[in-house]
């Protein structure tokens, strides 16, 4: 009976937050330059000593804190330490250090580094320690690529590819994903977020793909952005983790 609810209660949850959630990407932000009336760009050529930072509550079977940095090397390249379940294109919660019913007290921390290839698309190369005693190590490559459509609307669409290296037997498998984000300016300084995750166990092409979805707004204070989102992991089975998000950023 309990599974059987669960379906119907997270359709509900989904509908209720559609217009109630996010996730802070490049395409949304505001150039400081321009935070009367800030722009959707694509992939913005990155400022040498940039830094932004992202600070995130993750609300799901656990409750924890993840901090998320970055660091722009030059015009191209920008380094990052990243702990969220965002940062990594997951959805989800319990990464980070945990606070409330914690399996793992802290789970998950990565070295990102990224690459802007072009005006539209950025190279993303990842090290993931997802959980640690025992350590499960998983590398990651990635692109995201945007698309604009005037100042009210972005898409990115980021295909992953994720290599578990040790521990495969905690679940650290190899795993092709396709999140897809579609950001919505309904006014200069407040937007509505769409997320939707199709995630493949590459070792078992049998199973059946996850399908997770979630929706959210975000608003735009000059150098700070607020989001909040929230959805479930795999939204066609009854046994899949509802959760929620909600996010400071801040850009120097």
């Amino acid at each position: 009976m309990r599974a059987a609810r669960r379906r119907p209660i997270a359709a509900i949850a989904l509908v209720a937050v559609l217009p109630v959630g996010l996730l802070g990407v490049p395409a949304v932000r505001a150039d400081p330059a321009e935070q009367d009336e800030p722009d959707l760009v694509a992939v913005p050529a990155f400022t040498p000593g940039h830094v932004t930072t992202r600070l995130a509550a993750e609300l799901g079977d656990t409750t924890s804190l993840a901090l998320d940095a970055y660091y722009d090397v030059n015009e191209r390249f920008r380094l990052g330490a990243t702990m969220s379940n965002a940062a990594r294109g997951q959805l989800g919660a319990g990464r980070g250090v945990c606070v409330a019913h914690c399996p793992d007290r802290f789970a998950g921390i990565a070295a990102d580094a990224l690459v802007r290839l072009g005006p539209s698309v950025m190279g993303r190369a990842a090290i993931d320690a997802a959980r640690f005693a025992p350590t499960a190590l998983a590398a990651e490559l990635g692109v995201d690529v945007h698309y604009v459509a005037g100042a009210a609307l972005a898409i990115v669409v980021s295909p992953t590819l994720r290599i578990g290296t040790t521990r495969r037997d905690l679940a650290n498998r190899d795993v092709g994903s396709l999140p897809a984000e579609l950001d919505l300016r309904i006014s200069p300084h407040v937007g509505v977020t769409g997320i939707a995750r199709v995630a493949l166990d590459l070792a078992d092409l049998h199973h059946a793909p996850l399908f997770g979805s979630a929706g959210g707004v975000f608003l735009l204070l000059g150098p700070i952005t607020l989001t909040a989102r929230s959805g479930s992991t795999d939204v066609f089975h009854p046994g899949a983790t509802l959760f929620a998000e909600v996010a400071i950023a801040w850009s120097s």
